[in-house]
């Protein structure tokens, strides 16, 4: 049962760890089975170790080898064997990196970090919110963007999450119930009422996940501003009223 048990969760640990887990145990039995063969030349720990590295990566020093036979002959064996173990192991982790860093680029990862700031939507607006946030902060403080139609991450200092924001699935993504405040923008590409209703599906949303998350929302029409109260925005910004006050502004200033 014991047996069992290590077995699957041998099988349930991601396979670059199970390769070099498997390293290590050759690497274990090769130096024991070495100090047999030839215990004078491999007296110590540290010999076995030094001359089993040196020979699984093939560098080759010379500085410690076998003097029998029967030990170059399991230097021989050794070289083809674990040169095959590391040669993946390093193609394996290369391979994982550069998949991982392709996750990242188009949004397909787990953010899992915390006390972070979430912005969903992009546009003009968002880009100069992550501009602002940045001269204040640096980079001591993440920001993950959440957007549903960019193919790639549009900007390199932040984590980028593609899918619907309303779905819980991505707001788990973008880890929302460690996250400090999020800001919910209006979405340009429909109409005034539909962006609302999609900006309070996704306030809905994230305070089901996370109800102590700060939460500043832009609504477009004064009619759903009382929705998004009861949905717990905790500061509404009316995009619409801030407009026309800096036309009406702008008018008042010609007319002097």
């Amino acid at each position: 049962m014991r047996l069992k048990w290590l077995k699957s969760k041998y099988i349930q640990l991601p396979e670059i760890l199970r390769i070099f887990i498997v390293i290590i145990i050759l690497m274990t039995l090769i130096g024991f089975g070495m100090h047999l063969i030839e215990p004078k030349t491999f007296d110590t720990f540290i010999d076995v170790l030094w001359w089993e590295t040196i020979t699984f990566t093939t560098i080759g020093y010379g500085d410690i080898v076998p003097k029998s036979q029967s030990g170059q002959i399991f230097s021989i064996l050794t070289i083809f064997i674990g040169a095959g173990f590391v040669t993946y192991f390093y193609t394996h982790l290369a391979s994982h990196v550069m998949l991982s860093q392709l996750r990242d680029h188009y949004g397909k990862s787990l953010f899992k970090g915390d006390q972070h700031m979430i912005i969903v939507g992009w546009n003009e607006r968002t880009k100069k919110i992550i501009e602002s946030y940045r001269t204040q902060y640096g980079l001591k403080k993440s920001i993950v963007l959440v957007d549903k139609t960019l193919k790639e991450s549009p900007i390199d200092d932040c984590y980028f999450i593609k899918g619907n924001p309303y779905e819980d699935a991505t707001m788990m993504n973008a880890n929302i119930t460690e996250a400090k405040q999020i800001i919910i923008t209006a979405d340009p590409n429909v109409l005034e009422q539909d962006a609302d209703i999609h900006t309070i599906m996704t306030l809905l949303t994230v305070k089901g996940l996370n109800p102590k998350i700060h939460a500043i929302v832009e609504i477009l029409t004064s009619s759903q501003i009382d929705n998004a109260k009861r949905a717990g925005a905790n500061r509404i910004i009316q995009t619409s009223e801030l407009t026309t006050k800096a036309i009406e502004n702008s008018l008042g200033k010609l007319d002097r």
